[in-house]
């Protein structure tokens, strides 16, 4: 893996942790009633392009099926990075991808739910 692919699939793995944290905080604030559970909520872009703070609106079962899996990740149709990664689903709002081989590892190790 090149020193590029590498910091690709690190951008990523920040912008997943970033979602898999605010996801936290709304549970809990849900869970205490001081707010009301959205239809869709804001997610990061969760893409390797340098200095990406786009955001995706997608709904909670969406965001959870993306996560089912450790080398998928959410992010903005013209964010595709083809040589990285390929489409696995897409949908109006985002699509879901997926790493190649040679980025699965670290997509893998930095995966909060792991």
């Amino acid at each position: 893996m090149t020193s590029r692919e590498e910091r690709i699939a690190r951008n990523e793995a920040l912008h997943r942790e970033v979602n898999e944290r605010m996801r936290q905080i709304e549970e809990g604030l849900t869970a205490k009633g001081i707010v009301e559970r959205r239809e869709l909520d804001e997610y990061l872009c969760e893409c390797g392009v340098d200095g990406c703070m786009e955001t995706i609106l997608m709904s909670a079962a969406e965001y959870e099926a993306v996560r089912s899996s450790p080398i998928r990740f959410a992010v903005r149709p013209e964010h595709v990075i083809p040589d990285v990664e390929r489409v696995v689903e897409k949908h109006d709002r985002f699509v879901s991808v997926e790493k190649l081989v040679g980025e699965q590892a670290i997509a893998r190790q930095t995966d909060p739910r792991s």
